[in-house]
C-alpha cells in the first residue's frame, strides 16, 4: 500500500511539473482571449499592424489602454487575435512598406473631399504616410473648408515631414495616405509652413500647411490644384 501511494505522489509531482514546464513556454496572455505581443518597428502605424493581424484599431488601443494612435520604435503591443501566432491577411493591394524598398507601396483609396472632411474632421489627429518614401508622421487637423488645414503633431514629426522633402520645406505637391480610423486615403500634401493661425507650439512648425483630397479646392482660388489632384491619383496607384 506504501508503494502505491507513493507511485501515485510521484506521478502527480512529475505531471505537475510538466504542467509548469509547458506553462513557462507557452505565449504570455495580456489580454482577455487570445492575443500575442508585436514590437513596434521602423514605418508602423495602428492601422497597418491592425491589418496585419486581423483586427481592429479600437481592439488594438482597447487592448493596450491607448488614448492615442502614436506608437513609439520599440513598443510592445498585445495583439488580439484568434491565434497567438502570426497569420497576414490579404486585403486587395494594401501592403507594408519598406523604408529602403520601393517595390512595395501601400494605396489609399481615393475618397472626394466632401467625404474626406468628414472623416478627418477639425481637431482630429491620424498619421499621414508619404507615398514614396514610406515616411510617417503624425498630423493635426487645424481647420480648412476647401482642403485640410494641418500641423504636424510634434518636433519630431516636423522633422520626420522636412526628410520627405529633401530637407527643406517646399511648395511641392507630394503623393500621401492619410492612415485614420482604419481608413487609408489618398491624398497630396505641400510642405510648406504658411499662416498665421496654429493651435499647436513648440513643434518646430511656424503655421500650417495643405493636405489636398480628390476634388479638394484652393482657398485663394476655390478651384481645383491639377498638380494636388494629379498626387492624389499617385497615392491611389492610379
Amino acid at each position: 500500500m506504501k508503494r502505491k501511494i507513493c507511485f501515485v505522489v510521484l506521478t502527480l509531482a512529475i505531471f505537475a511539473a510538466a504542467i509548469a514546464y509547458v506553462g513557462s513556454i507557452l505565449p504570455k496572455k495580456a489580454y482577455a482571449g487570445e492575443s500575442s505581443v508585436y514590437i513596434v518597428n521602423e514605418g508602423d502605424c495602428l492601422w497597418l499592424i491592425a491589418n496585419r493581424f486581423d483586427t481592429s484599431v479600437d481592439a488594438l488601443m482597447a487592448a493596450n489602454n491607448l488614448d492615442t494612435d502614436f506608437l513609439q520604435i520599440g513598443q510592445t503591443l498585445i495583439i488580439p487575435v484568434n491565434s497567438p501566432f502570426y497569420q497576414p491577411v490579404s486585403r486587395g493591394s494594401v501592403s507594408r512598406p519598406s523604408l529602403h524598398d520601393t517595390s512595395s507601396f501601400l494605396t489609399g483609396e481615393m475618397v472626394s473631399w466632401y467625404l474626406a472632411d468628414g472623416m478627418f474632421p477639425i481637431g482630429s489627429t491620424a498619421t499621414l504616410q508619404d507615398f514614396a518614401t514610406g515616411h510617417q508622421f503624425n498630423i493635426y487637423r487645424l481647420f480648412g473648408a476647401n482642403h485640410a488645414d494641418c500641423e504636424p503633431l510634434t518636433a519630431d514629426d516636423s522633422c520626420i515631414m522636412r526628410k520627405c522633402f529633401g530637407g527643406d520645406w517646399s511648395w511641392e505637391r507630394r503623393a500621401a495616405i492619410l492612415l485614420i480610423d482604419g481608413n487609408a486615403i489618398a491624398c497630396s500634401m505641400a510642405g510648406m509652413p504658411h499662416g498665421a493661425s496654429q493651435d499647436i507650439y513648440g513643434n518646430d512648425f511656424d503655421g500650417h500647411f495643405d493636405l489636398h483630397f480628390l476634388n479638394s479646392r484652393t482657398h485663394g482660388t476655390d478651384k481645383v490644384d491639377p498638380d494636388h489632384q494629379a498626387a492624389v491619383h499617385t497615392a491611389a496607384g492610379l
